[in-house]
């Protein structure tokens, strides 16, 4: 595991604690599970994880201080930004980004 997937599973875990109605899905997450149970060669790298929300997604304000407020203690390093709304068979998007330098760590992909 790379230290920027590392990264990005201490993102998603803060995210679980909060209680966050979401399920993670997708390649990222796919790869965690392999390696749970001895598969470690994959090498796909990601910088997305893909998610839905559990019953009714809420408004992108909403769910951008949603997530922001999951970061818990990582908000001091980390913040969220709508990157794509909701429309008609898309997905919402959301960058976290680094404070400061405003460098993209990963991006969640709502459907």
């Amino acid at each position: 595991m790379t230290e920027h997937e590392q990264l990005m599973y201490q993102v998603l875990g803060k995210i679980s604690e909060a209680n966050v109605p979401l399920v993670f899905k997708g390649a990222l997450i796919t790869k965690l599970v392999l390696a749970e149970h001895g598969f470690t060669l994959l090498n796909r790298s990601t910088i997305d994880v893909d998610a839905n929300w559990i019953d009714v997604p809420p408004s992108m304000t909403d769910l951008v201080n949603t997530i922001q407020h999951s970061l818990g203690d990582m908000q001091s390093q980390f913040h969220a930004v709508a990157i794509r709304e909701y429309e008609e068979r898309k997905s919402a998007g959301i960058s976290i980004r680094k404070n400061g330098s405003d460098a993209e760590i990963m991006t969640l992909v709502f459907q």
